[in-house]
């Protein structure tokens, strides 16, 4: 029999309020992973659900119970809560709760917030309004905030380096492409390697701990394997397909480069309704949808002039090798949409395991660990959420804060991705939100100090900052408005 049997009703409104948190999570927080993808045109918007409802249930559950442990114990001081474990718990309710409402909000309205700030920011609120001050671990606190300052900036520096190699070596090279399909196949077999190495490495669901050079030894050979039958099974088949693209794209351009002044661009079907200035003569045209909608040649900007002329100045590289870096960029996606799920559960999962922990156990300071039970819960709401909703702030993100080709994107993808998931292996809860936009931004300033939209980034920050305030002040209220209900 668990230790607080009378307070049943906690951990079961726990687990629902959970599912929801994630799914408001799934809805909004999955478009870190696809945004760039789909705006770049690499991925469709069903393709990215697809693939995303996989391997976010597969990163929070192999990988989600690392950081799920920090969030669990890393903001409260639970000895404040010893004589009172059945506050923590029904704090934990209400945490859930104030994010689950927020997260589903700011959702509908399409607007991309941080879900770590929403879960720190409720659980810093509820614990300010039920013990003080004194009860938050300031110490916990400020390793998180110090993360969310530090994680950007090296996502940032890792894909400006990233980026900026691939150009000078692939993207501005004499035969690009050739240069390209040599890189396809062991970068493929380094993110599959990657991944694996930090699943053997500490995976607290699965229970596997190996040591360093063991794990190392394991996904060396992996990588190894998966790039040799790339290269001789995938490999000829993208390059046919890259190759007739990547004529059908000269000849999109050579249509392109035939207007002169474009004045207006509407859609009419599948059909490009444009009006263009030659000369003193103003012409109607339609263009085919499939040529504007070329991933190298029209991005999908809002009628923003600075939107404008950072697209109209970005450096324009071979079609072919874009296309063919659309297909890295898929698999960059994906290993990002991993990195996600494993660390972005936690926010729903953290409260959800104290509470369990208590009520099994009657003791807040008990180390406990994740139950997998929790994990599936988790991986589950986030899947559903960006089925239903997902696509609402995956199309809001679109590619306004910096110009986002598939070469680009791919960039932005593994930097961001690379830490992610290095944080979520070591137990430290990142804001994935923070990282990739620092890579974005990282790849944006490869370009220039034009390369930006800084007005949209300054924007970006504020929403962050209104996330936390704005959880933990319901978050604190809703507690406070129960619980004096209740007495």
């Amino acid at each position: 029999m668990a230790a607080l049997e009378q307070y049943k009703w906690m951990p079961i409104t726990c687990f629902v309020v959970a599912f929801f948190t994630a799914f408001g999570m799934g809805a909004n927080d999955v478009s870190n992973s696809f945004a760039t993808a789909v705006g770049s045109k690499a991925l469709t918007m069903k393709q990215a659900c697809m693939i995303a409802a996989v391997m976010e249930f597969s990163g929070s559950f192999l990988l989600g119970g690392n950081v799920a442990s920090t969030i669990m114990k890393g903001i409260t001081e639970p000895k404040y809560f010893a004589d009172e474990p059945q506050v923590l718990m029904f704090g934990m309710v209400c945490v859930l709760f104030s994010v689950a409402v927020w997260l589903i909000l700011a959702t509908m309205k399409g607007l991309p917030v941080s879900t770590t700030h929403s879960c720190i920011g409720g659980i810093i609120g509820m614990t300010v309004v039920c013990k003080g001050f004194k009860a938050v671990n300031w110490k916990g606190i400020g390793m998180v905030f110090s993360s969310w300052i530090i994680a950007p900036v090296v996502s940032g520096l890792l894909s400006t380096f990233l980026f900026v190699v691939v150009r000078k070596t692939i993207l501005r090279a004499a035969n690009s492409l050739q240069r390209a399909f040599k890189s396809y196949s062991p970068i493929v077999g380094f993110t599959i390697g990657f991944n694996i190495f930090l699943i053997l490495y500490n995976s607290e669901s699965l229970g596997i701990n190996l040591p360093i050079h063991t794990s190392a030894l394991i996904c060396l050979g992996i990588a190894i394997t998966v790039a040799l039958v790339i290269r001789f099974t995938a490999l000829p088949y993208i390059r046919r397909h890259v190759e007739a693209e990547g004529r059908i794209a000269e000849s999109r351009v050579g249509l392109l480069s035939e207007m002169d002044d474009v004045m207006d661009i509407s859609k009419n079907g599948g059909m490009i309704q444009m009006v263009e200035k030659s000369g003193d003569l103003v012409v109607e045209k339609q263009v085919p949808e499939s040529v504007m909608n070329d991933t190298t040649l029209v991005a999908d900007v809002k009628n923003d002039a600075t939107v404008e002329e950072m697209h109209k100045n970005a450096e324009q590289f071979d079609p072919a090798t874009e296309k063919l870096f659309s297909y890295l960029q898929v698999i960059t996606a994906v290993f990002n949409s991993f990195a996600h799920g494993a660390n972005d559960v936690s926010n729903s999962i953290g409260p959800l395991a104290a509470c369990l922990t208590i009520y099994e156990t009657g003791d807040v300071m008990q180390q406990a660990k994740v139950p997998p039970i929790a994990l599936v819960i988790g991986g589950v709401g986030l899947v559903v959420g960006l089925v239903c909703l997902g696509y609402k702030v995956m199309a809001s993100m679109g590619v306004n804060m910096v110009t986002v080709t598939p070469s680009r994107g791919f960039t932005i993808e593994l930097g961001a991705a690379l830490i992610i998931l290095m944080g979520s292996a070591f137990g430290i809860p990142l804001s994935t939100t923070h990282c990739k936009v620092g890579s974005t931004v990282g790849v944006g300033i490869a370009e220039g100090k034009n390369g930006v939209n800084w007005k949209l980034l300054y924007g970006v920050f504020a929403g962050w900052i209104v996330t936390l305030v704005i959880c933990a002040l319901t978050t604190g209220l809703l507690f406070a408005v129960v619980v004096r209900f209740i007495e």
